[in-house]
């Protein structure tokens, strides 16, 4: 069959398809209808969704209010001594601070080492060895040293990592090799007597140390040795001590100040020999002056650190011998004895050396001498919580010192914040209300919605409401803190009147207002947002799809519908055409015949 081009088809002038679309319109007209129906229905599957986001807004401002508690606030005389906070049991008062000193994080470092890559243990005798580090009473951390970790650098990673309390560092004290009182030593024994080699102090390069050394061993009280000291000629970055005259020497680390280590000497030797015309040469390279620092992780005396070394690898501490020795791993070995009141170092095994003592803080309230291993403190006074920044011991000491003051009051700050949040979230939703319902000069999306009627109403209520016990009925009312309606339906609320209400006994009856007012409509906004706004959406979900449905079922028919009204008019189309045919060729027979017989006389 050919296809019915547009406008007129076929011989007879029918216009099939504009008689088809017109015919078409009317059929169409249920199926627009419910076109109309799915888009108010969309629209009020919307307007429910952005109802239902601000109204859960709204409840959220009424949780935030639910539990309220007084608000009181804390304040110091001097800030830069000890800021306070307070809660709701706190009292309002007075009270007189004096601190002698804050608590602090014991921290103590190592002797001086000339890399943080050259070996600290000794393991040509005992490949594993162990350090245990504890803090206070805390359990305590077993740490195995091996081949992967025997460095400065690779011990304070373990000590770090092994979550014990301590954070371990390396500082490099120096790019230079430093020198002083407390590693200027070496001892060596020529076979008669111990020789003492003292090296000036200073801050030396490798190649400025190497003379000093030789000048020190040269000059030994007593010694008959002559000695070559040299830095990077023999081997790179490392020293060479060379006894170039005289009796074989015995180096007694034991006995000396400075330490293998520093120089980049084999650690845990006590006596390395030096033949006559023989050399020693590091086993390390030294390129400068470095520390390691260990920090515990928590204030006050009870929180000191202990570093046993176990040489052995079989976990034995018996901080004897060479577990406590300075010249393999246990130059890192610390348990020490404590002044009770300076928290000084009085002896023990203090082979790393305190740099800052743990204490507890000391300090009087209202004149009653405390300590707290804290800087922060919540339990001296009730409700209050002391952050303790700097103290002053001279003054402290005096007979009559001067305090810092403590001051507890009433504070209405944070219960306003979420009262601000409150009007907020209010009016946005009371905005949300009158879109969706509309004037009197245009009708909203949700126009008559009786969700929506009653959801207005309940808001506009709330400050016509009595919430609080007070025996003062006006302290029951929102109005009384400030919170008000203007004209046109908005919420208003004024901070001043709050504050000014809160005082003495007026602070629990607005506190038991706000509490009672934020139960009753978070309560209520949880009904529309759980229940009453999901069950409308559901409603009007359903009613969509039973609509979608019906277009379908309506279209399918209109098109077999359009179908059949074409097929009729083309059919029709072709009846006709035969029919005006049969007339033309009638009409032409008539007038051959009216020629023939008409043409006689």
């Amino acid at each position: 069959m050919a296809t019915i081009p547009s406008g007129l088809s076929g011989g007879s002038g029918l216009d099939i398809n504009g008689m088809v679309s017109q015919l078409m319109q009317i059929e169409q007209r249920p199926l627009q209808i419910l076109k109309q129906k799915e888009v108010d229905y969309q629209a009020k599957i919307s307007a429910y969704a952005t109802l239902l986001a601000s109204v859960s807004g709204l409840k959220s401002a009424f949780t935030a209010l639910k539990n309220t508690t007084i608000g009181m606030s804390a304040s110091s005389s001097d800030s830069t001594f000890f800021t306070a906070t307070a809660s709701s049991t706190a009292m309002t008062g007075t009270s007189s601070i004096i601190i002698n000193n804050t608590a602090t994080a014991q921290s103590i470092y190592s002797t001086r080492f000339g890399s943080q890559t050259g070996s600290v243990a000794d393991l040509s005798v005992s490949g594993t060895q162990k350090i245990k580090i504890q803090v206070g009473s805390n359990t305590a951390s077993e740490i195995t040293i091996n081949s992967t970790n025997n460095t400065l650098s690779g011990i304070a990673s373990a000590i770090t990592g092994a979550n014990a309390g301590v954070t371990a560092s390396v500082i490099k004290e120096s790019s230079n090799f430093v020198i002083d009182a407390t590693n200027n030593t070496i001892v060596f024994n020529d076979g008669v007597a111990n020789r003492t080699a003292t090296i000036t102090a200073g801050n030396y390069t490798g190649a400025a140390l190497a003379t000093a050394i030789q000048s020190a061993l040269n000059t030994a009280p007593g010694s008959t040795n002559t000695f070559a000291v040299d830095y990077s000629t023999t081997s790179l970055n490392k020293f060479t001590i060379k006894n170039t005259a005289g009796p074989a020497v015995n180096i007694l680390w034991a006995s000396s100040t400075a330490t293998p280590q520093q120089f980049g000497f084999a650690p845990g030797t006590s006596n390395p020999a030096i033949g006559a015309g023989a050399a020693l040469t590091g086993t390390d390279t030294v390129d400068g002056t470095y520390k390691l620092t260990l920090t515990s992780n928590s204030t006050g005396t009870a929180n000191r650190i202990t570093l046993k070394v176990d040489e052995t690898g079989a976990g034995v501490y018996n901080e004897t011998g060479a577990n406590i020795d300075k010249y393999g791993l246990s130059v890192i070995a610390f348990n020490a004895t404590y002044n009770a009141t300076t928290g000084a170092t009085t002896g023990g095994i203090t082979n790393l050396t305190q740099s800052q003592v743990g204490l507890d803080a000391k300090l009087k309230v209202n004149g009653i001498e405390i300590y707290r291993a804290s800087n922060t403190i919540t339990d001296a006074i009730t409700g209050v919580t002391l952050n303790l920044l700097k103290g002053d011991a001279t003054n402290y000491a005096l007979a009559s010192p001067v305090s810092q003051t403590l001051t507890v009051s009433l504070d209405s700050s944070s219960l306003s914040g979420k009262l601000t949040s409150l009007v907020s979230s209010y009016n946005s939703t009371m905005r949300a209300l009158n879109d969706l319902k509309g004037n009197q000069n245009q009708r909203g999306i949700l126009s008559g919605d009786s969700t929506v009627t009653t959801l207005k109403d309940l808001l506009i209520k709330l400050t016509r409401t009595m919430y609080g016990t007070s025996a003062t009925s006006v302290n029951n009312y929102l109005p009384y803190i400030g919170l008000t309606h203007d004209k046109n339906g908005v919420l208003q609320f004024d901070s001043t009147k709050l504050s000014s209400a809160y005082t003495g006994s007026s602070a629990n009856d607005i506190t038991n207002m706000v509490n009672n007012m934020a139960g009753t409509m978070e309560s209520a906004m949880n009904n529309y947002v759980t229940s009453m706004i999901p069950a409308r959406q559901s409603g009007y979900q359903t009613s969509l799809k039973d609509v979608q449905k019906s277009e379908d079922r309506i279209a399918s028919t209109l098109t077999l519908k359009e179908t059949a009204l074409r097929n009729k008019f083309i059919a029709l189309d072709r009846l006709l055409t035969q029919l005006n045919n049969t007339s033309n060729y009638l009409t032409q027979q008539m007038s051959s015949l009216s020629s023939i017989f008409g043409g006689k006389k």
